[in-house]
């Protein structure tokens, strides 16, 4: 019942829901197996259409996962269970899956500079703002406007230059200048504005309101914990 990752003690991932057990601890274990041979390589079975390019010299390559693929349910269901806010739940359209093995590689080497034993990992969400539909609208690809944050983050990841500049609630920096994320997927939704560009009105099928969240790794090492709705600026690793 083991994790298959060769050096991983870690018990399978079950799907709450369905009661499947996965044959890895974690979508990251899955594609460091994939990455090492272990796992056949993706078909076209599991993705339904791909994106590649170059974005400042790094290379990325966006999947939209079909329901075949063996960690769609999971990463719905993620989603899902995280949602807290009262009301309806969403109903989960599609997933991408990016890979950006430049910014894996700095993952990478951050988390193994932290002490064995030590790391503390997360899958938090992340919600921002859009200029154009891409991810919403298969027929769109990514774009190269400095304001679409989305198609930044799936093209050049994370910058904490951006923080601040695309979520739909208006309100100073409670911790100064970093990359948030939520563990909470709803109050991640919360910062997807309302506008006619990041959130797509889809219609003829019965949905509408389509919007876009991302589902981050996140590593740390001890983080900071605190109760305060603010704190003035600080060189702190992480904050929750």
């Amino acid at each position: 019942t083991n994790c298959r990752l060769p050096g991983c003690a870690k018990q399978r991932y079950v799907d709450k829901r369905s009661g499947k057990r996965h044959a890895f601890c974690s979508y990251d274990h899955h594609l460091k197996a994939r990455r090492r041979g272990l796992v056949s390589p993706p078909n076209v079975v599991e993705y339904e259409r791909t994106w590649k390019g170059v974005r400042r010299g790094a290379p990325y390559i966006i999947s939209v996962m079909t329901r075949k693929h063996s960690l769609y349910k999971a990463i719905k269901l993620l989603f899902l269970d995280a949602w807290k806010h009262p009301g309806p739940v969403p109903t989960v359209l599609r997933v991408l899956e990016l890979q950006n093995p430049v910014a894996r590689r700095k993952f990478e080497s951050y988390k193994n500079s932290i002490p064995t034993g030590t790391a503390r990992k997360y899958s938090c969400f992340h919600g921002t703002s859009s200029a154009c539909h891409f991810g919403k609208d298969l027929g769109c690809s990514p774009c190269a406007n400095s304001m679409c944050r989305s198609c930044r983050i799936f093209c050049e990841s994370f910058l904490v230059s951006e923080s601040g500049k695309g979520g739909g609630v208006v309100m100073p920096l409670r911790y100064g200048n970093a990359v948030y994320a939520t563990l909470t997927s709803s109050k991640a939704n919360d910062y997807v504005p309302g506008d006619g560009q990041s959130t797509y009105f889809l219609s003829g099928n019965g949905k509408k309101d389509l919007k876009m969240i991302f589902l981050c790794q996140l590593v740390s090492k001890k983080p900071f914990k605190t109760v305060k709705p603010r704190l003035e600026q600080a060189e702190l690793d992480s904050i929750l």
